[in-house]
């Protein structure tokens, strides 16, 4: 997993349909390299799990290895979760 690929211009602005028991939205955008998503937590999941912990991956449904790219910078702040998912 690497954070190496480049954000998409334009953003990533296609909403998609979410679990609303987990997310609160969701967006996506198609690349060269795969498929980004930036999804959102609600209020409540965010309040259970503030931080996500990577060495123990415990942050529920979120399987990390699985992705190409992994952005939290921004999950503290908003809940929100970036990342690439591979061609």
């Amino acid at each position: 997993m690497t954070t190496e690929y480049e954000y998409p211009d334009g953003g990533i602005e296609d909403q998609i349909d979410v679990d609303e028991s987990v997310w609160d939205r969701g967006y996506s955008r198609e690349v060269n390299e795969g498929t980004w998503y930036e999804v959102f937590v609600n209020k409540e999941i965010h309040k259970k799990y503030p931080t996500i912990n990577l060495t123990d991956y415990s942050f529920p449904g979120l399987v990390m290895d699985s992705y190409s790219c992994l952005r939290l910078d921004d999950y503290e702040d908003y809940g929100q979760i970036t990342y690439l998912v591979g061609n």
